[in-house]
Order: structure tokens, then sequence, then C-alpha cells
């Protein structure tokens, strides 16, 4: 019985004091080896029950088949036992498969860790009973493990931090991305699996494989016979672990190479996982990344879930397996109310883990109708998200910030969107840069290119130095077309811009969007954050783990050429809270929509600024929706406005309807590659419009 397309059940996290149960499933041990093990468990606060018949022997089993399976029920039935790891692999996980009562095991869902030989179990327990397993050293080579090892043990035992694993000196064997929950271990267990009612259904799974000591040609014929069993015909890819005694890394690669070498999957080989002293935990059944380009295997979520949280309904009492849900929210009470089925969109959300959490606000008119917070905000403390809860906004810093401040100097008379670039910045004068408009750079039309890692480089020099050197880059910067010649998004457009406030104003873009904006608004949640100036104190939600910074980020700049100047910049850098950010977009649609409101911009200014121009243009400094699979959904109309940002930021205001959403979520924590948000957003906002009787589609 596989779980294709059911929600998996994550066991309950570890903490100091709890007790593992220790089972041998397989070939008896080294006693030796085992207590040092048992002393690296010990040492990170974990109590070891040893069962009876723990140390039996049988020949080269460790005792019957009857007593190594009931040795498994045993340990997953009691219920002062948290977590269950095996003592060695070997052999002999096969001859039990049936003998195990596998109802026990899913009414008492628990970490379970092993490897090789275990890989048997781990598969079964994941398929028959939906529970996420743990590729992971066994006792016996714990206590001989590299460093690196035991502290991916703990990890991923005790953290609610999800995996990651980075092939340092991996290969890429076919490049690509895919998504989708692993499984796999060891290759030539698994092989002996096919055929059976035990075999495993990798559908749509990331498979990941390694072995020892086996010559390339029996890799070959087990791949084959695997092949032509269907096992990997709906693989969405394949990660390849240690391959320790087969010949050399080359021999392998090269028969992975040749037998899907017509299959448009990714292949990464290289991950440090198998046989060998380092052997990082791998959580079978965990939704993840794999990105050859970046030689990475990233899990989405976390693989364990809080002590106190609900335990899982019985998979053999229901039709399909349950998550544990996060925390309720206070959202519409009545099964009557149309935005109820909103609510659900969002609690879905959290429990697919779209994001950890976020907050959505939805008005119309003068109107707030909804404005809920789901999830937690951070997933190491799990500390949850609320109203008040500060987003880093990533790119809608560029309407919210940086085009806002330039409305405010056009409507001073300051500027003029229409004239060249080099008016306001003479250092662009001679260039290939001299025919760009403001107005280009508003409607990213200006020609340049989208996006330049210059962090890398300026990230060498002293901070107070940064900012100069980055204009320096910017100006010697070459265009890639000339204005508006194509529409191509681009962070350095709005880089550019925030010089041009700086220059024009005299003030920086944070100071000068504070003072003639946010203050005057009463909108002290909206600010960025600048290493100038000392750390505002608020309750973030935390970003990404950044590789560059090697920490999870909360409260800093998520974006690495806006952190590394400082934290200010014209594409990102602003924080905010969902009700800060309402209000400012609120006010412009208000000052838009209504002749005689006397708001903080002239209507002049703001019509000019937010006026789509024809069907494929955007609005000045402001996103619109596309014609065809637009996050905004089908219904908004086509005089709608907004922005998207990384992080899992949104905003859509329809200026035609009066419907303003606001959506931020911290879809990049711990890591940027999830990208289920690109999916949820439109049905999202169609589940909004249908809500407020809107569900006719726009029409351009």
């Amino acid at each position: 019985m596989a779980v294709v397309n059911k929600r998996i059940i994550l066991p309950r996290r570890l903490a100091p004091g709890d007790v593992l149960g220790v089972v041998a499933p397989a070939s008896p041990f080294d006693s030796s080896k085992y207590r040092r093990g048992a002393d690296v468990l010990k040492s990170m606060g974990f109590e070891i029950f040893e069962p009876q018949g723990l140390f039996a022997r049988k020949g080269y089993l460790a005792g019957s088949d009857r007593g190594r399976a009931r040795m498994i029920e045993e340990v997953f039935a009691a219920s002062e036992i948290d977590a269950v790891v095996c003592a060695r692999g070997g052999y002999g996980c096969l001859r039990i498969l049936d003998r195990i009562d596998f109802g026990i095991v899913h009414k008492n869902p628990k970490i379970f860790v092993g490897f090789s030989d275990a890989t048997v179990l781990l598969n079964s327990i994941y398929n028959r009973c939906g529970i996420a397993t743990f590729h992971g050293p066994t006792l016996t080579c714990l206590g001989e493990s590299d460093r690196s090892t035991m502290e991916s043990l703990l990890s991923a035992l005790t953290s609610d931090v999800p995996v990651s694993m980075v092939a340092e000196d991996g290969i890429c064997i076919r490049p690509g991305k895919a998504s989708g929950p692993v499984a796999g271990g060891n290759l030539t267990t698994l092989c002996h699996l096919t055929g059976l009612s035990f075999a495993p259904c990798f559908d749509e799974h990331i498979v990941f494989l390694e072995d020892r000591g086996e010559a390339p040609y029996r890799i070959d014929r087990m791949l084959t016979q695997m092949k032509m069993a269907g096992m990997f015909d709906r693989i969405k890819g394949l990660v390849l672990g240690d391959f320790s005694e087969c010949g050399g890394k080359g021999a392998v690669n090269r028969v992975f190479a040749e037998q899907f070498e017509d299959w448009d999957i990714p292949i990464l080989a290289g991950v440090r996982s198998g046989h060998e002293k380092i052997n990082m935990t791998m959580p079978f059944g965990v939704e993840a990344v794999l990105d050859t380009d970046q030689m990475t295997l990233r899990f989405v979520g976390p693989c364990t879930i809080r002590k106190e949280a609900r335990a899982c309904p019985s998979l053999f009492e229901s039709d399909s397996f349950q998550r544990i849900p996060r925390p309720e929210t206070t959202s519409p009470k009545s099964l009557r109310d149309p935005l109820v089925n909103v609510d659900r969109a969002m609690k879905r959300a959290i429990e697919d883990f779209v994001f950890p959490g976020g907050v959505l606000l939805v008005s119309r008119g003068k109107s707030i109708l909804f404005n809920e917070a789901y999830g937690i905000r951070n997933v190491v403390s799990s500390e949850l998200v609320t109203r008040k809860t500060v987003f880093d906004l990533a790119s809608l810093t560029k309407p919210l910030a940086t085009a806002i401040s330039l409305m405010a100097l056009a409507d001073d008379g300051l500027i003029d969107v229409e004239h060249r670039l080099e008016k306001y910045l003479p250092d662009f004068q001679n260039s290939d840069k001299c025919r760009i408009h403001l107005r280009h750079l508003l409607c990213h039309t200006s020609g340049l290119p989208d996006y330049r890692p210059y962090y890398v480089e300026l990230s060498e020099f002293p901070l107070e130095d940064r900012k100069k050197r980055l204009r320096k880059l910017l100006v010697r910067e070459a265009a890639l077309f000339l204005p508006e010649e194509r529409t191509l998004y681009s962070d350095l457009g709005f880089m550019i811009l925030s010089w041009v406030v700086e220059r024009v104003s005299g003030v920086g873009l944070d100071i000068f969007a504070k003072e003639r904006i946010f203050d005057p608004l009463d909108l002290k949640d909206l600010f960025f954050q600048s290493e100038k100036g000392e750390k505002r104190t608020a309750d973030y939600a935390a970003t990404e783990k950044c590789l560059w910074r090697k920490r999870i980020l909360e409260g800093e700049v998520h974006d690495e050429n806006a952190a590394v100047v400082g934290g200010v910049e014209g594409h990102a850098g602003l924080f905010g809270t969902a009700d800060n950010l309402h209000r400012l977009v609120g006010h412009l649609a208000t000052i838009y929509g209504n002749p005689s409101f006397d708001g903080l911009l002239s209507r002049e200014v703001v019509r000019l600024f937010l006026r789509r121009r024809d069907a494929s243009a955007r609005a000045m400094g402001f996103d619109v929706p596309s014609l065809e699979k637009s996050s905004s959904g089908r219904f908004f109309s086509f005089q709608t406005v907004g922005h998207l940002g990384f992080t899992g930021t949104s905003f859509w205001m329809d200026l035609d309807k009066d419907v303003i959403v606001v959506l931020l979520s911290n879809r990049v924590h711990p890591v940027r590659e999830n990208e289920k948000i690109r999916t949820f957003r439109p049905l999202l906002h169609d589940e909004i419009m249908k809500a407020l009787g809107n569900s006719v589609p726009a029409v351009s």
C-alpha cells in the first residue's frame, strides 16, 4: 500500500531525556562498537532502552525471525519509548517483513532510524504506515562516525529546521531541478524487493540510492531489473550517495548516466550518505527540492513535529493520512460565512508547507473583511505568526518605497519621469544608458539586466565603501537592450532609482520614505532595517537559512545585494506588517478613486503611476496581472496593480472593484527552493473573489 498523494505523518521531535529503544532487526553486532554508539546518544542527552532479546544470536541473524519482528512491535507499542534506532544492518530485515504487525507501528508513530539492510524497514514503514522515516547511522556505526554525522543525526531528530544536504564535491550526471518526497536507500536491498508486495512505490518521488562493495556490472544489472519492473517509471529525480568499494565514483556514475541516458530527470551524485564515516541523516517521505545547479537536496519542511501536537488519526480508520495541524486561528466562525473557504485554503497551505506562516488581509472599500494570521514565524522557536508579525517585504520595496518616493518627488515638481536618467545622475552621461528615462526604469523597459550577484564582490570591502562601489558597478553595467525594446524585470533599475531619490532629495531612500510618506500616515510598522542604525525590535518572520551568511535570517534583509550595502536599497530592504501595508496601498487607492479626497499625494500623480497603459505594459513601479496564469488568479479586473516579493509576500489592489488583498508569508523559511506558493496564490485569489461575488473572469 503506497502513500503517493497521501499526507505524511511526521513523528514527534526528540528532546533531552527522551528514551530511544534499540532494535536488532538484522545481523548480530559487535558489543564494543554498540556501546560506543550508545555512549554518543547518551552524550546527546538521551536514555537508551534495550529490549529483551537485543543481544540474541542465531547463526548470522540477531535471533529468530519471530523474535526480531516482535522486538520491533514491542518497542513501537511502548508508550515510554520516544524513538527507535537500529543497532546495525547486515542481513535479515527482509525475512521479517511479513511477520511485523504494521498496524501497531502506525498507531504509535515514532522516529525510526537505520540504513543499509534496514532500507526495507524504512520504506515499508513509510509505504504501509505513512510515517516519515530516517536514513541515518546505526549504533555500531555511530561511535566511529565523523562528527558531522553525529550533528546531522541530532539536528534531524531534535530540530524544526528542515534538513539541507549540499554535495560539496558532487557530480551533476543530468542537470535539472525537481521536487517531491524522498525515498530509497540501499540499492541491493531495494532490488531484492522487486516483485514483492513490499516493493516501494517511487512514483513522483526523488529516489536516493547508495551501496557498498558492488561491482559496476552488478549495479548495472540491478538497475536494469528495477527499470524493467517499472520501479523508476515515474520518478522525479535521482540522488546518489556513497558507492564505496564499487569500482570508483567514475565507473558508478557512468553506469547511471548510461542507464538513464534518455530520461528527462535531474541526477546528482556525491551526497554524503551511506556506508562511510560521513553518513548524513536523510528523512524519507518528506518533500524536498533537488537542484543540480546548486548541488543541493533541500527539504521543504521540518521532518518532525513538536511533542505537544496531537496524535494523527489511524490510517486503518480513515481513507487518508492527516498531517498534524498547525495552531488554529480565529478566522470565520460560521460555515455560512462566504470567506470560510478562504480560511480553509490558508489552513491547508500551512498543513501542506506552502509556507510556515502567513497573514492574509482582504478589504473592499473602507471595510476590512478578513484579517487573520496562520502558522509559525520561525521553525526553530515555533513562535506563532500574529497580525503584528513583521515580514521582509522583499521586492514590495519597489512600489511601496521607491516608486512612492518618486511619486512624492514628482508631486513636488522635483522630477519628471519623462526626463532622461542623466539629468538627475550625471554619472550616466556618455554611457550606453544615456537614453534611459526614469519611466523606463519604473516600467522595467530600460534594457538593463535583471540581476547581478554584486554582493560577492562587495562583501570584500568595508561597509562604508560598498554603496559607492555598487554605484560604480551600476554605471559600468552594460545594457542588454535599447530602451523599450523589450520588458525585462530588473533589480538594477530600482537600485538606480533609489540613487535618484537620494540625489534629488539629499537624504537616503529610507529616510525620505519615512519622513515624506510613512510618518505622515502613521505607518510605524513600515521601515528599513539599516545596519547603520540600531536594529529595531519586533516579532519578525524568519526567512532563509542563508548559505552566504550561514544562519537563519530574522530581522535581517534576505536579499543579498541589499544586505551587503547595509540593508537599504531600491529593490529590497523594506519590512512591514500586513496592516501597515494595507493602509498605505489603501491610501493610494482612495486617492485614485475619490476626486474629493485630500490625500498625501495628488490624484494626478497617483493616476499617472498606477495607470496600466496597454494589455502588456506594467504600471510605473507596480506590477499588473499577466494575461495568462496570473498570480492574482482569474477574476481581478484589467485595472489592477500590485506586486510580488520573493520571500512570499504580495498585494493586489483592484482599482475598479475596490478590492485589496495582502498576503504576507515566509515561504523561503528555511529554504528558498519551496515554490508551492506559485500554485497556491492564484487559487487563493480566486477563492477570495468568488467569496466577494466577483467571480467573472477579467477581460482586457
